[in-house]
């Protein structure tokens, strides 16, 4: 019965703590995640070398 509560407290502070991180906004969130997509795109053969190198380049300065 004790452990409900505790459970629903940190469920609400996992939610906010979530939410927090998601819309903290800039780039500095943003950017990780379009390398990881732009490495994918490339590994899967949809662009080539050139065009990861000059993606890549523009996203570490975003």
């Amino acid at each position: 019965m004790m452990l409900l509560p505790w459970l629903l407290i940190g469920g609400v502070i996992w939610i906010l703590w979530d939410r927090s991180q998601q819309g903290s906004g800039g780039s500095h969130n943003r950017t990780p995640d379009a390398l990881e997509r732009l490495r994918e795109r490339y590994v899967n053969g949809e662009i080539d070398e050139e065009t990861y190198g000059r993606m890549k380049r523009v996203l570490e300065r975003s």
